[in-house]
């Protein structure tokens, strides 16, 4: 990672930073309640400070958390999404890591979004009332299709990622606690139990869930997990961070969880993102299943690219932390409201302990999926 910033002759932002230092992350904003949106004067001031020309529309663009107000910009120079970062993900050295991760990858040509500088100081964020504001180039194409091929070239694009971002320094990485062997899984579990106490369902399976967990977690550690080297990892690899247009991937978003740990707990959120089974909008009504062909394609993908070789170890290990990374991305927005996104968290904790009935009834055909 650079020490010093760019020229500011640069077309390039700075990822500003202070002075180099770890943070512990706050805890992702899980809170229900209404969307919040940039007024007209926030909006005027921020944009106050970039050099966007003319602008012709303002749209709000609701996606992601509902504490991070989105909106896509268009105007003479482009078109461009603007952020607001909620306040527990405001850290300033953790953005400026997520930049710097961003910005070296967007000069090795990888597809992720342009970060736009701002006007006077070339600075790849702006500070502004107490809130960050980010500005990036919007990237245009489609959702995850959810064949097998597009699987393939996530798993490729990933194994890309590590292999450029094993360039950058390490120093500057944020203190990150991620899905695998996280204490903090009991403090959840306590509090789904205190939420659903009436739900008998729900409490069977927070319960199950509770003991699925840490059983993966130890037969992750039985690989050695705890000793794989650490590198820089995106974090967050799922459909919803990626943009298509038919099998290419044209945009990777979303580096705010980029830390370093061992690059299977990538690729083992990675494989089960791209193969989970939905069916409709109630929980209760879909599969146990993973769908085998896009799991393995999404393995393939990475362990054919060329210096990607994914270890025998790690493939056994791979599906007890697919999971742990399921268990836990449940586990969180449920603990904080009751709900996963608009879904009863009863319903949602029922199907999540079926998937991970059935990946642990499956384990030796998805390690053996991918022989070496």
């Amino acid at each position: 990672m650079p020490t010093s910033e760019p020229s500011r002759k640069s077309d390039e932002p700075a990822a500003n930073r202070k002075d180099a230092g770890r943070d512990t992350p706050a805890p992702a904003d899980h809170a229900s309640g209404t969307r919040q949106q940039f007024d007209s004067f926030e909006l005027a001031a921020v944009l106050s400070h970039y050099n966007t020309g003319e602008i012709e529309s303002i749209q709000p663009f609701p996606r992601g958390s509902s504490a991070s107000p989105k909106a896509i910009i268009k105007c003479a120079r482009g078109v461009f999404l603007l952020k607001r970062r909620a306040r527990g993900r405001a850290d300033l050295n953790r953005v400026a890591f997520a930049h710097a991760v961003q910005l070296h990858l967007v000069r090795r040509s990888f597809p992720a979004p342009r970060i736009v500088a701002t006007r006077r100081d070339r600075a790849s964020f702006l500070e502004l009332r107490g809130h960050v504001y980010e500005l990036f180039e919007y990237l245009h194409g489609k959702s995850f299709d959810h064949s097998p091929q597009s699987a393939r070239i996530a798993g490729y694009e990933l194994a890309l990622l590590h292999k450029l971002l094993a360039e950058l320094d390490t120093e500057n990485a944020p203190a990150w606690r991620d899905y695998h062997n996280a204490e903090p899984i009991n403090d959840r579990f306590a509090e789904i139990t205190a939420r659903l106490a009436d739900q008998p369902e729900a409490m069977r399976a927070a319960s199950a869930l509770t003991e699925a967990y840490w059983d993966a977690a130890a037969r992750a550690q039985q690989q050695g997990a705890h000793d794989w080297p650490r590198h820089i990892v995106h974090g967050d690899w799922h459909p919803g961070n990626m943009v298509f247009r038919q099998t290419e991937v044209v945009g990777v978003l979303d580096f705010d969880a980029a830390h370093l740990a061992p690059r299977a707990i990538d690729i083992a959120n990675g494989a089960l993102q791209f193969s989970v089974t939905r069916a409709g909008e109630d929980p209760n009504r879909w599969p146990d299943d993973l769908d085998m062909e896009r799991y393995l394609a999404f393995c393939q993908g990475y362990d054919q690219t060329p210096g990607c070789l994914i270890s025998q170890a790690e493939l056994r290990a791979l599906p007890w932390l697919m999971i742990e990374a399921l268990i836990a991305e449940a586990a969180v927005p449920i603990a904080a409201t009751g709900r996963f996104a608009q879904l009863d968290g009863g319903h949602f904790l029922s199907m999540v302990d079926r998937k991970v009935r059935w990946i642990q009834e499956n384990a030796p055909a998805l390690i053996d999926a991918l022989p070496h």
